[in-house]
């Protein structure tokens, strides 16, 4: 029936559908996902990090100074507090090890098919600025934590920083984690958009280009033509498509929600901690010299404070937008399985009209949403949540603070 849908020029879907050529992962990438595989080496390794982890916490918290005598109490609870959700985060993430080493390999190729640079699958992201937002992460966060040091070890001496270096550390890693979360959703969210374009390119070119095509037009308005051709995928390979996104999706969910959780659970207390700090030092009396040997510490909180919302906005962000193509991928069946008639003229469009229902029944009920461990789906609401908590737990606090400074 469509014996002249091979005369159909491809010179305008040369540079959408580019054929890629595929590198295989270097073998020591892949000797190395299976190394962590086994269980003689992931659990001594994990065994070894949450003793460095605990012990360390520790430390810190038993040399930790007292910086200011008259410091409220409120202020060294919520201090004491987040370092423990911070080391708490850490904890999670290294717990975990042992399980997402299973899949870790599995889950990076299928996530970044595309991948033959220096670490395989795990860092082919060079397309999507993988390496510059990287640089600018290390950038942000070391000259945060050089900035504090420097201050300590200038007016405390390293006898004062050496119990507060691990936290710095742990700052650091904690980061760096979160670095690594963010890329991988925003990898998801790509991955569904351009699922979803090249659905509309292979609709909405045909339909609105018939002049370009050398067939016949009654032809070109047959969907089956539309979604058949030579030069694009069946519409059984996008269900395919979708199926295994969602399926990733739900990998991630299961390897990393509960790390995700753990994030949003420390951001908010870790907010509230700085926050409580600096309102503390200002409504507190303070020697002139203290304040202006602090003011340059508590600017490094207040970056502190928008690095963390920054990231809580990027995680709502990337799973608002995760779960917006899904839908979109919903509308789109929909838009499609209008444009076949109701009574098909041949097998092809009934057999088209079979597989896009079943593409539309799949993609209403696998819509894509990252979750926090099952306990509620990341996107603004958590941003929500978290403001909302901060605020109602500041109101109490300062109530506390003010209660404390003047007396009735």
């Amino acid at each position: 029936m469509f014996k002249n849908s091979k005369v159909i020029p491809n010179t305008t879907t040369q540079k959408a559908f580019k054929k890629r050529v595929y590198k295989m992962p270097k073998a020591y990438v892949r000797d190395i996902f299976l190394l962590l595989e086994k269980k003689r080496v992931i659990y001594p390794l994990t065994a070894t990090l949450l003793l460095l982890a605990l012990i360390g916490h520790i430390y810190s918290l038993i040399g930790k100074p007292v910086i200011f005598h008259n410091q409220h109490v409120a202020v060294k609870t919520l201090e004491h507090v987040a370092d423990f959700f911070l080391t708490a985060s850490i904890v999670i993430i290294v717990l975990h090890l042992p399980k997402n080493s299973k899949w870790s390999f599995q889950f990076f190729t299928s996530l970044y098919p595309e991948g033959n640079k220096l670490f395989g699958p795990l860092l082919a992201m060079k397309k999507h600025h993988f390496w510059r937002n990287l640089f600018i992460c290390n950038v942000c966060i070391g000259s945060l934590i050089a900035c504090e040091a420097s201050f300590f070890l200038l007016h405390y001496g390293w006898n004062v920083y050496k119990y507060l270096i691990f936290r710095s550390l742990e700052f650091y890693f904690y980061n760096l984690i979160l670095m690594l979360l963010l890329t991988l959703t925003r990898k998801l969210e790509l991955r569904f958009a351009e699922l979803n374009e090249l659905l509309e390119y292979k609709t909405e070119h045909f339909l609105n280009n018939r002049g370009n095509n050398k067939c016949d037009i009654q032809m070109e308005t047959h969907l089956s033509f539309i979604l058949n051709s030579e030069h694009f995928y069946s519409v059984r390979t996008f269900r395919v498509m979708h199926y295994e996104l969602c399926k990733l999706v739900k990998r991630f969910n299961e390897m990393f929600g509960r790390i995700i959780l753990s994030t949003v659970v420390f951001s908010i207390v870790n907010i509230l901690a700085k926050v409580t700090f600096i309102i503390d030092f200002y409504i507190t009396e303070r020697s002139d010299e203290d304040i202006n040997k602090w003011s340059t510490f508590i600017g490094i909180l207040c970056f502190w404070i928008f690095v963390n919302l920054s990231q809580s906005f990027l995680f709502s962000f990337y799973g608002a937008q995760i779960t917006k193509e899904g839908e979109k991928t919903t509308r789109i069946c929909f838009y499609l399985l209008n444009k076949v008639s109701c009574q098909t003229k041949n097998l092809d469009e009934k057999l088209v009209q079979e597989e896009l229902m079943a593409f539309a029944f799949q993609s209403y009920c696998h819509i894509p949403s990252l979750s926090a461990g099952g306990f509620f789906d990341i996107n603004f609401r958590v941003l929500g949540l978290m403001i909302s908590s901060v605020t109602s737990y500041l109101m109490v606090i300062i109530q506390f603070l003010l209660r404390t400074q003047f007396p009735q």
